[in-house]
């Protein structure tokens, strides 16, 4: 696709190396990090956007649809992942077959109150996730996966997908949505840490 990277659901998903820029805490303390793509889904289920974590299952942090079809944003304690701490939004199933814009933000705070997420703009968690006495992220070697991630994988596709070193506020994920892009300094005082096009 000229535009967007189209994943099949199956094993699909981009490698985009082990690096300490996709890792967002110590095991001691976070720091605040935000995500943001454009995603085409053909199911809802369990559609991975990205995720960090390494081959023996050392879990950092997740942004992918559930089992259920909702949103959420996961962060895992010291790579343990039976702990965490997260935010759901409502099914997303009326959005299948339709471009919308997604974005996660944390704050930093070891709380599941210092996330939010939004689609198309509009703030849209409704729940926590949590389970699990949360301490910190721990930066682990495994790699930042965009479209797979904790054995499952995108159906659907992917476009405009950036990772930010800060929590992104509200006008700014409202600015993101309205241009199409992530990189618009007019609207955004920071660029993206990284961004990738499709």
């Amino acid at each position: 696709n000229t535009y967007s990277m189209a994943f099949d659901g199956i094993d699909d998903y981009l490698d985009c190396s082990n690096s300490g820029t996709f890792s967002f805490g110590d095991g001691t303390t976070d720091s605040p990090f935000s995500v943001s793509a454009w995603v085409k889904m053909d199911d809802a289920a369990r559609f991975r956007i990205f995720s960090k974590e390494d081959a023996g299952s050392d879990r950092e942090w997740l942004f992918s649809t559930s089992s259920g079809r909702e949103l959420l944003l996961n962060l895992y304690s010291q790579n343990d992942s039976a702990i965490k701490i997260g935010r759901l939004t409502g099914v997303l199933t009326s959005y299948v077959g339709s471009w919308i814009h997604i974005c996660g933000t944390y704050d930093g705070s070891s709380s599941s109150s210092g996330i939010k997420i939004y689609v198309n703009g509009v703030r849209s968690d409704t729940s926590d996730n949590n389970a699990g006495s949360y301490v910190a992220m721990q930066s682990n070697t495994g790699p930042f996966i965009i479209g797979g991630g904790f054995s499952y994988y995108a159906n659907g596709n992917i476009d405009e997908a950036s990772v930010f070193n800060y929590e992104l506020s509200a006008s700014d994920v409202t600015s993101i949505y309205n241009s199409g892009t992530p990189n618009n300094l007019d609207d955004l005082s920071t660029p993206p840490l990284a961004w990738y096009r499709m």
